[in-house]
């Protein structure tokens, strides 16, 4: 009876727990992931953009990385799925993570990612040197994840028309032109 009313107020929120580490530099991410690769082998990379894929490919073989849009036609069985980036909007994340049938969801980032500089990632930067902590050293937080699903509602409220892009910069600027 409450079957076709629960669906209507179902949240857009992802199926999965995502995991979410943060780095201060986009090459101690990955540098992370290359440590992630060797510690599991059963370790798969998921990029959003083809540059990002690509930058990974210079330290991991070919198997272990896929291309998000490539994602769900690929078997994972065994396998331990880690998100080498996030796209700007959530939404296309939730509906792999829904595809993939994950239950968690680990999404490694950077503060100089270009989503993190929408959203005043270079202060973050200034305010975790000063506190102290090294370039190689991962923040995560349930208010991390937090601040990025709000981050990716205030751009898809933006965006009407998604333009593909090579890389997450590029998608910004063609999708987030600067006024």
């Amino acid at each position: 009876m409450f079957g076709p009313l629960k669906a209507l107020f179902k949240n857009n929120e992802p199926a999965a727990k995502v995991i979410d580490k943060v780095w201060m530099s986009a090459e101690a991410k990955f540098q992370a992931c290359v440590a992630m690769a060797h510690a599991n082998p059963a370790c798969v990379f998921i990029g959003w953009f083809p540059e990002t894929v690509e930058r990974l490919r210079q330290s991991l073989p070919e198997e272990r990385l896929v291309l998000a849009e490539r994602a769900a036609s690929h078997t994972f069985e065994g396998r331990m799925i880690v998100f080498a980036e996030h796209h700007p909007l959530g939404r296309k994340e939730v509906a792999l993570y829904k595809a993939l049938n994950l239950k968690e969801a680990p999404v490694l980032s950077s503060l100089d990612e270009p989503l993190f500089m929408q959203f005043g990632g270079e202060r973050t930067i200034d305010l975790m040197k000063k506190l102290g902590m090294k370039e190689d050293e991962v923040v995560g937080s349930n208010l991390i994840t937090k601040a990025l699903r709000n981050a990716q509602r205030k751009i898809e409220e933006q965006v009407t028309v998604e333009r593909d892009a090579h890389s997450q910069q590029e998608w910004f600027n063609l999708n987030l032109p600067s006024k």
